[in-house]
């Protein structure tokens, strides 16, 4: 249990360290507020629809980011 602790503890600082996370995490905020936006401009019949597209980018973009991720990390491993 301890090599897996220390293992994700490497890999995540190793996703810091690339700045790979902000920059999803900043693409993700900038499309929802631009969704969030929408609702201060009368679209009040449309903002479920624009929620779950919001959660749509958020578990896309949570996708790339752990695809990325583990792509990067396997060649260090080896």
């Amino acid at each position: 249990m301890k090599n897996l602790l220390v293992m994700a503890h490497t890999v995540w600082i190793e996703t810091l360290r690339r700045k790979d996370l902000y920059v999803l995490a900043a693409l993700l905020a900038a499309l929802l507020l631009l969704f969030v936006s929408l609702d201060i401009f009368g679209v009040r019949s449309m903002v479920n629809y624009i929620k779950e597209i919001g959660f749509l980018l958020a578990w896309v973009f949570a996708w790339i980011l752990v695809i990325g991720v583990s792509v990067r990390q396997l060649p260090q491993e080896e």
